[in-house]
């Protein structure tokens, strides 16, 4: 199932996609078993409903009894970010064999797991403003997952239980902050600094979270190309090992690592200017496309 989160009229809730089409969870919500019609009906966002137990399968059932439901055209609506503000965006770094060997990085022991402040994600065909203009902006494609059910030490054997879903997301980073600092979160956190989306695609659409495609283009160049087949962690150890001590919650999002090809690296470097389009794709999710801004101005004293 294809869940999004869209905003018409003035007004954001979740949805489910079918084709070209939309329809509004709230409108599915009589039609649900009773213990979930009223979480269902005052959904805010996609993360309100992953943790739902049962969701999915009730949700396909009321869609098929509902055939007349009341969907709307895909193109007359704006797609948000599927989780609005996540409660945690946790990044990993150097995760994919070809992205460490690009920079003739060692292979890491255990995962390197850092911060992207939650109030940096945004959705699809958002404009990004360049921070600063000393700024060095760059890509990084990423599949990643969004937790359904909650758990803390959760155990690779069933962390992708705890799965409800994959996304795209765009991890995008100033190389300058980055390569000053020791911490990564900052450079990494800027506002607008993680697109996500178009949708959140659940496990049972996905037919291997282990070989899934994805790749990054920019104004419609390849690149940036590669597979979760290449992960150094793959997502259950992921999901596993951020649970450590630590309750994962419905809604919050791991982004897994992104593969060689970033812009950094290139010789000369390539950094992101204003204009340009950046477009992550994740095979089964869909394409996310960001638009680069001019640099910010000052919006305070």
């Amino acid at each position: 199932m294809r869940f999004v989160t869209f905003e018409q009229s003035g007004a954001v809730a979740p949805g489910v996609v079918q084709g070209d089409r939309v329809t509004p969870l709230r409108a599915l919500a009589e039609a649900l078993p009773s213990h979930l019609r009223d979480a269902v009906a005052s959904a805010r966002d996609v993360a309100d409903v992953a943790g739902l137990d049962g969701v999915v399968a009730a949700l396909h059932a009321a869609l098929k009894d509902a055939p007349g439901s009341p969907a709307v055209p895909l193109r007359s609506v704006r797609l948000l970010s599927p989780v609005v503000s996540p409660g945690r965006v946790i990044g990993v770094g150097l995760n994919y064999r070809s992205h460490a060997e690009e920079q003739g990085a060692r292979i890491p022991r255990q995962p390197i797991l850092f911060a992207k402040w939650s109030d940096s994600v945004v959705g699809p065909g958002a404009t990004v403003a360049i921070p600063y203009a000393e700024a060095e902006v760059d890509y990084e494609c990423e599949v990643a997952v969004v937790i359904g059910r909650a758990g803390r030490d959760i155990p690779i054997e069933s962390a992708l239980e705890h799965v409800f879903g994959i996304t795209a997301l765009n991890d995008l980073s100033d190389r300058k902050a980055q390569l000053a600092e020791r911490q990564w979160t900052r450079a990494k956190s800027f506002d607008g600094f993680c697109p996500m989306g178009p949708a959140v695609v659940t496990l049972d659409e996905i037919p291997a979270v282990g070989d899934l495609a994805v790749s990054t283009t920019l104004n419609g160049v390849m690149v940036q190309q590669g597979s979760t087949s290449d992960l150094i962690f793959d997502i259950p150890t992921l999901v596993a090992f951020a649970s450590q001590g630590t309750t994962l919650r419905p809604g919050d999002v791991i982004a897994t690592g992104t593969p060689s090809g970033v812009g950094f690296v290139k010789d000369p470097p390539v950094y992101l200017r204003p204009g340009d389009v950046v477009t992550v794709a994740v095979e089964h999710v869909g394409e996310l496309p960001t638009v680069i801004g001019a640099i910010a101005e000052r919006t305070s004293s």
